[in-house]
């Protein structure tokens, strides 16, 4: 059983500013990578660095909130990102955001 001393210990790392940037070094690769296949999969490959942006910042958001979820309750950032390079969490979210703003781009020529 956890407790909760062992989950403050286990995510003190994503209080650092240093540690979280360790963490968005090594993922960061992965996001780029998604953002780009995604965006000319949705035919919206101008779009590619708002995916990825958009990701930085949902991930430093979990930070900064505190969220010990998923591969934000691992010991190290290091150790949180393998382990979030080790699921379809990436791909599934750059895929998400690249649908949105391609309906968004497809309503606004609608418009025009």
């Amino acid at each position: 059983m956890t407790s909760e001393t062992d989950i403050l210990h286990a995510a003190r790392w994503i209080n650092d500013p240093l540690q979280r940037e360790v963490f968005l070094a090594e993922v960061d690769p992965t996001i780029v990578r998604e953002s780009k296949r995604w965006a000319r999969a949705y035919r919206i490959g101008d779009y590619h660095e708002d995916i990825a942006s958009e990701m930085r910042a949902e991930y430093l958001q979990e930070m900064v909130e505190g969220s010990t979820d998923g591969p934000f309750a691992k010991d190290s950032p290091t150790e949180a990102a393998k382990s979030l390079l080790g699921t379809p969490r990436i791909p599934e979210r750059a895929r998400t955001i690249a649908r949105r703003i391609a309906k968004k781009q497809s309503r606004q020529a609608e418009i025009v």
